[in-house]
């Protein structure tokens, strides 16, 4: 019997190169979401350093005038947590798209590689089937023969 030879091999080739793709570019949303995310909270934590400094500042004696560029600082941070936050989103949203493609890919290759296993599977058979034909073969054949004898 002829060795076995998938029909779709190109085909399974094809969807694994995709689903490497998706997974690299599903892995890299994932390290820009972190980045973006690590970035959103240092300035969560830059704002609350300024406010506690502000708080210690407003303990002791001060002037108002030594305020001003506190609260404009902090406005600065506000704005920048609002835009940053703006960013993670967009990062997040990126991130669960690659993720579905990812998961789309991966399927589609399952499918192909479920497909190739049951076909490898109904070669075997066959190939059992015709062994065992020839088996029985050599059996008769030597059966007839004594039988002549």
């Amino acid at each position: 019997m002829k060795k076995f030879k998938f029909r779709l091999k190109k085909v399974l080739e094809h969807k694994e190169r995709l689903y490497d793709l998706a997974r690299t570019r599903h892995a890299e949303a994932v390290q820009e979401l972190r980045k973006e995310e690590m970035i959103l909270e240092s300035l969560r934590r830059e704002y609350k350093t300024c406010l506690f400094e502000l708080a210690e500042k407003t303990k002791k004696i001060f002037r108002v005038r030594d305020l001003g560029p506190y609260y404009r600082y902090m406005s600065f941070i506000k704005k920048e947590i609002v835009r940053q936050s703006k960013v993670v989103s967009q990062a997040l949203r990126k991130e669960e798209a690659l993720r579905k493609e990812l998961m789309q890919a991966s399927k589609e290759k399952e499918i192909l590689n479920k497909l190739k296993e049951k076909k490898y599977n109904e070669y075997l058979y066959a190939l059992r089937k015709e062994e065992q034909n020839f088996l029985d073969d050599i059996t008769a054949s030597k059966y007839a023969r004594g039988l002549k004898n």
